[in-house]
């Protein structure tokens, strides 16, 4: 199960610090971990945060009614 305290706030910032199973990971613009301390999660592509994705995609896109021109290169 994924937790958050943040679960629903807005906010402005930047990561400086990552801590992984209680280690600093990220620190001073730097990955600081070692080979093979890393743990292999396996999950589907494209997970369910991509669904629907590409509807609203489309949908903000036909949204703006611009004209489309493109040129077209002639070869003498």
């Amino acid at each position: 199960m994924d937790t958050n305290v943040y679960e629903g706030w807005v906010g402005k910032g930047k990561v400086e610090v990552t801590i992984s199973r209680g280690k600093v990971v990220w620190e001073h613009d730097r990955l600081m971990i070692e080979q093979g301390s890393g743990k292999y999660i396996s999950m589907p592509p494209f997970g369910y945060l991509f669904d629907g994705i590409d509807k609203i995609d489309s949908t903000y896109l036909s949204s703006l009614k611009a004209p489309v021109y493109r040129e077209v290169n002639q070869i003498p």
